[in-house]
């Protein structure tokens, strides 16, 4: 945000040059971008903007740190006129606008705009338009409130009286010189249209908030006044608004219509109610002395912002920052920020402060503005005493607690794991979007979507792999991917979530429907899932079953479409498993049991079955056919050949061992014959 320094310097003339001042907004405040010549560029964090949005809240800032006096320029405006039936303000929605001010002025002609005032907006990036509309900047510069002004004359009354027939406001009529405005705080009317003060002609929806009068809208709550009430070089009388709008509100309007102001900005980041004080009794200093007369005034203000009172304690205070201050610094640091010291005089301010009885002399409240909104617990008045004592006077100290040794976390050993595995079986890793335009019931869709093209979570992994294969295939002849990432579904209780591993391999004419399974089934065998099953599901595609349960499955997908000529036909086949649904199942087998006391027997049985024949399906027929010996089962060799006349050549090793007894060959052929004899009646098959 940019700040006139030659302002700062009049609310606090004794700082020193602007190199200095950045230094130590650097050191003890905010983060300056750019210092040169009158312009300073601070880095403002998200919850300051309530009181250092402003070159008041920069110059306090200063003045704290360098122990500067500091001239608060704003004077309270003790009872202004009010309730002279000039102004009405209907406020329908009280959570969108907690508080509208406004005040009627007469004004003999337009002021002029100083060139000094003209310099400090040009330093801002604020164009000087008239001298009204600069006061309204200037002020919003200097205090922080966001201000508008509105042609008196050009709002209509409750009964939106004040148009001729041709739609045009009479000026200066008996009717204009006797009547009242009434002014409304609603929501925009779906396809509700306004034309601002620059030109724009935008739609507005049900979410929009705008500030109207009987018979249309006016002003963009919070972001930009209307062409229809804008104050011009005949305007003799003018409504200031000074108000406070919903932070998330103002927020969702701005970017939806992409209409982001000075105001937009400091409202989209929460200002306090308080504020508005400051903004409507400046501006209305500014006014007068240019010759304006306050008429009327009106202020909606249900439920008013308190200060907050918060107990700060210096033995607390050392005991959590590690460096010790005296409560008399502590009190002279509050002071220079405009805290205040209070005694707990009731029950209310002891029950606030949360005071116990034996209070100690180390202790006191605070009492914290309004305005200073980041500021809720004991906490945050600690920060603010260390780093105005300076963070860098903080000595390091050894932590005076034991050091427990860091759990092991299950969900992150197993995704270590998994990348170890599938690295060393030539993939890379990638990490796509959360977001997608992937639709359905069971979408869940984000309320302020970056673009269409994000406007969803995504509900599986696949489609993000998909998308790297096409990309990819435009410059390599093979892409071998990974991914381990959350996706989220709707369901009844709310939004779902699980974490899933998605495998792709991609090439021009080429299947790895094979390869992709063998990556999964070692990848659980690696993981120590035993009992798990790989069933074709149509087309080719298989669905990883555990405990007759679905939780993956594999995929061909053509992406040959789009590609360049020369690189068509490529094809991905791609895995996906959710990880949720076999991390129990990894943590169970994770048992440890003493090595065997007998020997193990090994034998080979090579085969010939139909080309049709799924390995699963041969490794279900051998389990079922074996006894409690057969300890284990696995392919090791899988050749097809012209020869086979369309059938294919297995060999898979069976181990049999005992926990009781040193096996006999007899026992080890018995079982091997059962298991041969089985494979004979279910496939067919031929012994080579």
């Amino acid at each position: 945000m940019k700040f006139s320094y030659s302002l700062i310097k009049k609310l606090s003339p004794r700082l020193p040059n602007i190199s200095k001042a950045a230094e130590t907004l650097n050191l003890y405040s905010f983060e300056v971008e750019d210092a040169a010549g009158d312009l300073l560029d601070i880095a403002l964090p998200a919850n300051r903007y309530s009181d250092a949005a402003s070159h008041l809240g920069i110059a306090r800032e200063l003045s704290a740190a360098l122990g500067k006096p500091l001239k608060n320029p704003v004077k309270l405006i003790v009872n202004p006129p009010s309730d002279q039936g000039l102004i009405e303000v209907e406020v329908e929605n009280k959570a969108a606008c907690p508080r509208y001010a406004a005040r009627v002025f007469e004004i003999k002609k337009m002021p002029a705009t100083p060139l000094w005032m003209k310099n400090v907006l040009k330093t801002c990036g604020v164009k000087s338009i008239n001298g009204v509309v600069d006061l309204m900047n200037y002020v919003m510069l200097e205090v922080g409130q966001p201000l508008h002004a509105f042609d008196f004359d050009k709002i209509a009354d409750k009964r939106g009286r004040h148009a001729d027939k041709r739609g045009k406001f009479q000026r200066n009529s008996a009717l204009s010189q006797h009547k009242s405005a009434s002014i409304i705080v609603r929501k925009a009317k779906k396809g509700e249209r306004i034309e601002t003060l620059d030109g724009q002609r935008l739609e507005l929806d049900a979410n929009d908030i705008v500030i109207a009068d009987a018979s249309r809208a006016i002003a963009i709550a919070g972001a930009k006044g209307g062409a229809n009430s804008g104050v011009d070089g005949k305007t003799r009388r003018i409504v200031v608004e000074a108000a406070n709008f919903d932070p998330v509100r103002i927020f969702k309007t701005s970017r939806r219509l992409k209409l982001a102001t000075d105001a937009s900005i400091r409202f989209s980041h929460g200002l306090s109610p308080a504020l508005v004080d400051f903004g409507m009794d400046r501006v209305t200093e500014l006014l007068k002395k240019s010759g304006a007369k306050l008429v009327d005034s009106v202020d909606v203000y249900p439920r008013r912002a308190g200060d907050e009172i918060i107990e700060f304690d210096a033995e607390k205070y050392e005991n959590f920052i590690g460096a010790a201050v005296s409560p008399a610094k502590a009190k002279k640091i509050f002071a220079r920020l405009s805290f205040a010291v209070v005694k707990a005089r009731t029950n209310a301010d002891k029950k606030s402060a949360s005071i116990s009885r034996n209070q100690h002399k180390s202790a006191f409240l605070v009492r914290v503005p309004a305005w200073r909104t980041d500021i809720e617990n004991p906490e945050d008045l600690m920060e603010e005493i260390a780093r105005f004592v300076g963070y860098n006077k903080l000595k390091p100290q050894a932590p005076a607690i034991s050091l427990k040794p860091a759990e092991e976390e299950d969900i992150v050993v197993f995704k270590d794991r998994m990348r170890k595995f599938l690295s060393g079986a030539g993939l890379n890793e990638v990490y796509n979007h959360s977001f997608s335009a992937e639709g359905g019931s069971a979408a869940v869709e984000l309320e302020n979507p970056i673009s269409s093209e994000f406007k969803n979570l995504r509900q599986s992994l696949a489609g993000g792999l998909i998308k790297n294969v096409k990309d990819n295939g435009r410059f390599f002849d093979e892409v071998r991917i990974f991914e381990i990432g959350k996706v989220f579904k709707k369901t009844k209780s709310g939004v779902g979530e699980k974490l899933n591993l998605g495998v792709a391999i991609g090439a021009r004419k080429k299947s790895f429907i094979r390869e992709v399974k063998g990556i999964v089934d070692d990848l659980l065998k690696g993981l120590g899932v035993a009992d798990f099953y790989m069933a074709e599901s149509g087309a080719g595609n298989l669905q990883i079953e555990i405990d007759k349960k679905i939780i993956g499955n594999i995929k061909i997908v053509d992406v040959g479409k789009g590609l360049p000529a020369g690189r068509q036909g490529w094809v991905a086949t791609v895995g996906e498993m959710n990880l949720d649904a076999i991390l129990p199942i990894v943590e169970e087998e994770r048992a440890f049991k003493p090595l065997p006391k007998y020997p193990a027997v090994m034998r080979d049985v090579s085969i010939l079955l139909p080309a049709d024949v799924r390995i699963g399906r041969v490794l279900e027929v051998i389990d079922g056919a074996s006894s409690e010996i057969a300890e284990n089962v696995d392919l090791v060799d899988e050749y097809v050949d012209k020869k086979f006349d369309g059938k294919q050549s297995l060999t898979f090793r069976i181990i049999f061992q005992s926990e009781e007894r040193t096996l006999t060959d007899a026992e080890v052929n018995r079982d091997l014959s059962k298991i041969i004899a089985a494979l004979k009646k279910s496939f067919k098959a031929e012994i080579r």
